[in-house]
């Protein structure tokens, strides 16, 4: 879907427009991504899956009546919201792709790699869930 490559060419764009050289950048000496980035944002397709995949999200949930603007209750719930989504983008960006096309795709083609993936998955969401229990119910007693 190349869901999570569009996001370093919208990082691009929005270097560029800040005044950031990055024409001699090697990303941008991979394989057609000089021509995606030339091309520009309105020609890139793949923007419009997500925010697809934005807008399909804002539905469902309207339409089940789970969507809520919610107050941040302690400033710990909003730096690790935004913490955990920089390490999930850095991890979907260093690995090329994302836990659909290593786990989903890895598992259905009968590659070492999905099963490994799934593996380091399970430990990653028993510390992960374990860390936050530990630093919410820590932040709780503040």
């Amino acid at each position: 879907w190349r869901v999570n490559t569009i996001f370093s060419f919208w990082g691009l764009w929005i270097l560029k427009s800040l005044g950031i050289n990055i024409e001699s950048w090697k990303f941008l000496g991979l394989l057609g991504h000089r021509q995606i980035y030339e091309n520009g944002f309105w020609a890139l397709v793949f923007n419009f899956v997500n925010f697809g995949v934005i807008a399909g999200g804002f539905l469902a949930s309207s339409i089940s009546g789970e969507f809520r603007i919610r107050k941040i209750r302690k400033p710990i719930q909003f730096w690790g919201s935004i913490f955990g989504g920089f390490l999930m983008g850095i991890g979907a960006r260093f690995s090329f792709g994302c836990s659909v096309g290593a786990f989903i795709g890895g598992i259905a083609s009968f590659s070492l790699h999905g099963w490994l993936f799934f593996a380091a998955l399970l430990v990653g969401a028993f510390l992960g869930t374990r860390g936050l229990k530990y630093y919410y119910l820590k932040a709780g007693k503040n």
